[in-house]
């Protein structure tokens, strides 16, 4: 069966960095979905605004194709500028661990499976397996940066005109002058020419100015509140929009993760071509050997037994009878004392090629391939919470290879599938690395079942 996918999608996010990140650099660990963790060194001088491409670092494809990228915008805090208080983000704090918020995405296909950036390094010395010389584990980062935003200028508000002072009118003057002679003869004409007139229209013309503030009023209440509510129902469609989003992103990744764990299911049904309880030598013939300067594996206690007590170098031993091509493979382990210890698939036993998947006691999981004795492409390290960790716990390793396609079990949970075309077939073993401790991995229960 074919299980070639299309690539998987992007995932778009926002750091938020301070002023004093920027300037001086910091490293921020983010956390990505699906259990990854990475961490980034953060540049000084950065530039608010920046948009930074991670490769691979995106959601993977269903079916092992090209994974998406993740794109980070950078958006730098505004502080204090001359005497004026601006916006200031919470996640400001350079103490504080950045957690990675995916943006609600766009609706995409049910394709999931995670891939890792792709990362060459060369030990500073040789790898150490079937007596050869030791190898030091590598270690990657990248760098982004960011600049400061411009705040907008305030705006005054337009003075108000100034009342006009009332004057009389050389007509009235000279009326009330007149008046004023007939006084004795017109009392009643002078008391409405004088105080009812004058009053009346002071009172008329008051009315009318504050009939005219009432409408000023009442227009500029209305306007704020039909502002409001066309404010308010912006964001009641906003937030509709993100939470449909969300459940739609829910949706897709749920049924990714159904179809991954049917994939397990699927491909370590039947009957296997190899089932071996790793309690003595077989018809398997696995190697059974001492490394120069101490370490091997040796079956022994009914189990197949890996050590390596030299740090900085880790130990390979292949079951010799068989070449695999397509495979689920599938060995129980415990790491009784030290660091690592995992499983190696499309082997050259001869050329020192093959990849490697391994696991350590502090709950951390990494896949490589080995190119020749003197190179290591490491494709990447996570962490993940299905690993029992500690010494003596037992966990079981899981790989599905197909064609160029392969997918990462821990405990029968889906944890990582990368695609990579170097090896196309090999042998299987097993793989045991002293980091900083002398280390004994016990195997057991090799199974494994052919794919077409």
């Amino acid at each position: 069966m074919s299980l070639q996918g299309q690539q998987g999608e992007d995932i778009r996010a926002t750091l938020a960095l301070s002023q004093a990140e920027v300037r001086n650099g910091t490293t921020r660990t983010l956390n990505l979905p699906g259990g990854r963790r990475i961490t980034l060194p953060i540049a000084a001088g950065t530039r608010d605004g920046q948009v930074i491409r991670l490769p691979g670092q995106g959601e993977s494809s269903l079916y092992g194709g090209p994974a998406g990228d993740l794109i980070l915008t950078i958006a730098v805090a505004r502080e204090q500028y001359n005497n004026r208080l601006y916006p200031v983000n919470p996640m400001d704090d350079p103490d504080r661990p950045t957690e990675f918020v995916t943006p609600v995405p766009p609706p995409r296909s049910t394709s999931s499976p995670n891939y890792g950036a792709t990362t060459d390094y060369t030990p500073p010395q040789q790898p150490m397996y079937v007596s050869q010389p030791q190898a030091q584990y590598a270690d990657t980062s990248d760098h982004i940066g960011g600049r400061q935003p411009v705040q907008p200028p305030l705006q005054a508000l337009p003075p108000e005109p100034s009342e006009r002072r009332r004057r009389l009118s050389k007509g009235v003057i000279l009326m009330i002058v007149v008046l004023a002679l007939l006084l004795i003869g017109g009392s009643g004409l002078i008391l409405y020419a004088t105080v009812y007139v004058p009053g009346k229209q002071h009172a008329d013309a008051t009315a009318t100015v504050q009939t005219q503030l009432t409408g000023t009023a009442v227009a500029q209440v209305t306007g704020t509140a039909q502002a409001n509510a066309t404010s308010t129902a912006q964001a009641i469609a906003t937030s509709t929009a993100q939470a449909n989003a969300t459940a739609t992103a829910i949706a897709g990744a749920t049924a990714t993760a159904t179809v991954l764990q049917n994939l397990y299911t699927t491909a370590t049904s039947g009957n296997p071509a190899l089932k071996d309880p790793l309690t003595g030598n077989d018809a398997n013939n696995w190697d059974e050997n001492l490394a120069q300067g101490g370490g091997g594996c040796a079956f022994s206690g009914g189990a197949y037994h890996a050590t390596m007590p030299q740090k900085g170098i880790y130990f390979v031993c292949f079951s010799q009878a068989v070449t695999y091509t397509n495979f689920a493979l599938q060995v129980q382990l415990k790491i009784v004392s030290g660091d690592d210890g995992g499983i190696v698939f499309r082997g050259d036993s001869t050329n020192y090629k093959f990849y490697r998947f391994y696991i350590n006691q502090k709950g951390s999981y990494c896949i490589d391939l080995a190119q020749d004795m003197n190179h290591v492409k490491l494709f990447f390290c996570n962490t993940s919470s299905v690993i029992n960790t500690g010494l003596n716990q037992t966990n079981l390793l899981t790989v599905i290879a197909q064609g160029s396609n392969i997918y990462l079990y821990i405990n029968k949970q889906y944890v990582a599938s990368l695609s990579d075309k170097t090896y196309s077939s090999g042998k299987i073993g097993v793989f045991v690395g002293d980091e900083t401790n002398a280390t004994d991995v016990t195997f057991n229960n090799a199974q494994l079942w052919i794919l077409s």
